[in-house]
C-alpha cells in the first residue's frame, strides 16, 4: 500500500513511487510507476536514482514531493 509523501517525513535513503499519474505523455512514459531512493532533498526538490531495474535507469531525477507516494 502506498501513501503521499509528507515532506517531514521524507529522509535520505528513502524508497519511493512516482505515482502512476504523476506526468503525462512521454515524461509519464518514462518516470510514472518507477521505484526510486532518495539520494538528496534540495531546495523543496527530491533527487531520486531508480532501483527497479527498468531501463533506462534514472540518476539524479528531480521530483516535486507531490508526485511521489511512499508505502505505508
Amino acid at each position: 500500500m502506498w501513501k503521499d509523501v509528507s515532506m517531514p517525513d521524507l529522509k535520505k535513503g528513502d524508497l519511493v513511487r512516482v505515482k502512476l499519474s504523476a506526468y503525462a505523455g512521454s515524461a509519464g512514459k518514462l518516470h510514472n510507476g518507477r521505484h526510486c531512493k532518495v539520494m538528496e532533498i534540495r531546495q523543496g526538490d527530491v533527487i531520486t536514482r531508480s532501483i527497479d531495474g527498468e531501463e533506462p535507469m534514472l540518476v539524479g531525477t528531480r521530483h516535486s514531493p507531490h508526485v511521489l507516494e511512499k508505502r505505508k
